[in-house]
């Protein structure tokens, strides 16, 4: 009788502790997730203002390419109106 309720206890602290270990390992698993999903954010937030600096760069450059060529197209004008004046 002894042996048998020795042996039932010994089952359930078993099954007590895979219990635990199952909670743990989730409780790990909601933790991991939970930094990831952190990390992901952040990537996002990076991602997001790299793309709107790319945007205002390109806008700058296209702006600074149409500004050279009016200067440019400006100074052949100039120089061939200079040309037919002498």
């Amino acid at each position: 009788g002894l042996l048998k309720v020795a042996l039932e206890n010994a089952r359930l602290q078993e099954k007590q502790l895979q219990q635990e270990r199952r909670e743990l390992k989730m409780e790990l698993l909601e933790r991991q997730l939970t930094s990831e999903l952190h990390s992901r954010a952040t990537i996002q937030r990076r991602l997001k203002k790299e793309k709107k600096a790319k945007r205002r760069l390109q806008e700058a450059l296209e702006y600074e390419s149409k500004r050279r060529g009016q200067i440019e197209q400006a100074l052949q004008q100039a120089t061939s109106s200079d040309s037919l004046t002498h």
